[in-house]
């Protein structure tokens, strides 16, 4: 009886182990995409996602008039920073519509493929040692 509890004993502690390790490499994995799509190569690669919003239809036209684009819907990421620092400028009339805006384009979600799973595969070789 002594032999099966202190199997199951350290049974369990293995379990919990490779369960702690897995939660701590897809915390790695989540916080280094936060990294990644926060780089400015990353900015500069990735279109500005707008919703049909109201709020996303000022901010495309205050991007149109404040960043000159060949196409007017051709926006990066990196132009939100553009804005940002032309609003906190000019009155921060915009902040929070440009902050909604600016959430919604830093999460892994936006990102579309085949880009999205580049940046996945970067971030579990990132990780790689955790598992």
């Amino acid at each position: 009886m002594k032999k099966i509890i202190t199997i199951f004993t350290l049974s369990s502690i293995v379990i919990l182990l490779q369960a702690e390790a897995i939660e701590t490499r897809s915390l790695c994995v989540d916080q280094t995409l936060k990294k990644i799509l926060k780089t400015e190569s990353s900015k500069k690669e990735r279109p500005v996602i707008f919703d049909q919003s109201a709020d996303d239809e000022e901010l495309l036209l205050l991007m149109q008039q404040i960043v000159v684009k060949e196409n007017d819907r051709d926006f990066l990421v990196a132009d939100l920073d553009t804005i940002w620092n032309w609003d906190r400028k000019n009155g921060m009339k915009f902040i929070y519509k440009l902050l909604d805006l600016m959430n919604r384009n830093y999460e892994i979600d936006s990102v579309q493929s085949p880009l999205k799973e580049i940046y996945i595969q970067q971030a579990n070789e990132m990780c790689e040692g955790l598992n």
